[in-house]
């Protein structure tokens, strides 16, 4: 019996490469549609929970039944290119001017000089009730952490290709 020979192709030829339209490159895109989706499970699973439970658990820690913390510290980014921002989410119950009692969400970025740059973003618990206001609220946090990876322009291009497109260009009302 004779086996066919068969010719290898250079798949570069086959499939060219495109550099993406917004101005991004593949692998940002990729990681910034991943950081799209962990986020979007976190404020899935803060909103299993009542702000009651939030409230008594927050220095215990709420665990699920696979002993995973609703409140865990995680990291988003690429050790390789070294982007890790350490995030986590937390219940705030201090009423002050410049934050509302509610949900934090802290980001932690390592700068350039070796220290630490971190922030808070302030969210209302009652928004995390329908999948539509945790995707936007996933679209809002992703601009903030990536935001240094392009302009306004750039990042909301990909926003309208992003695996929350269409909950990107829904406009909510409050």
């Amino acid at each position: 019996m004779e086996t066919n020979k068969v010719k290898e192709v250079n798949v570069d030829n086959v499939i060219p490469f495109d550099k993406p339209k917004s101005g991004l490159s593949i692998r940002q895109e990729n990681l910034m549609n991943e950081t799209l989706i962990l986020l979007n499970q976190y404020l899935t699973r803060i909103n299993k929970f009542s702000t009651k439970e939030l409230k008594e658990c927050w220095g215990n820690g709420i665990y699920e039944d696979d002993n995973t913390g609703v409140f865990d510290d995680f990291t988003i980014g690429e050790e390789k290119y070294h982007e890790l921002t350490k995030c986590y989410f937390g219940y705030n119950e201090s009423n002050s001017k410049y934050r509302k009692r509610g949900l934090d969400f802290t980001l932690i970025h390592p700068n350039k000089e070796g220290g630490k740059h971190d922030y808070t973003l302030s969210l209302k618990k009652g928004d995390l009730r329908n999948d539509l206001s945790r995707k936007k609220i996933s679209i809002w946090i992703t601009k903030h952490i990536f935001s240094y990876y392009g302009t306004k322009e750039e990042l909301d291009e990909f926003f309208f290709r992003s695996v929350f497109s269409r909950e990107h260009n829904f406009i909510l009302y409050s």
